[in-house]
């Protein structure tokens, strides 16, 4: 079981690539470039603008339904939003 750390990198590390597509999105990268603010995320997504800061922030990580629906508002797959799991360290004999 990850420990809270653990839980808190991963909230800063989704809410970067949150972000990111958010800010492509307003550079026209990503699809339409005039829907880039948090408030039409959140109309698209019905996701509160609080709760989508907080997950842009990396004060919360969102739930799995949630981070289909911000992959969704943004034309990409959930797994693109979630970074790649760190090696795994091989235990010590």
């Amino acid at each position: 079981m990850a420990d809270a750390l653990d839980v808190h990198y991963l909230a800063r590390l989704i809410g970067i690539q949150l972000r990111l597509m958010r800010r492509r999105r307003a550079l026209g990268l990503l699809g339409d470039a005039d829907a880039w603010s948090i408030e039409a995320v959140s109309r698209e997504t019905g996701i509160d603008k609080s709760m989508i800061s907080k997950y842009e922030n990396g004060l919360m990580l969102p739930t799995l339904p949630r981070l289909y629906s911000l992959a969704a508002a943004y034309g990409v797959s959930a797994r693109d939003l979630i970074p790649p799991s760190p090696p795994v360290k091989e235990p010590k004999e």
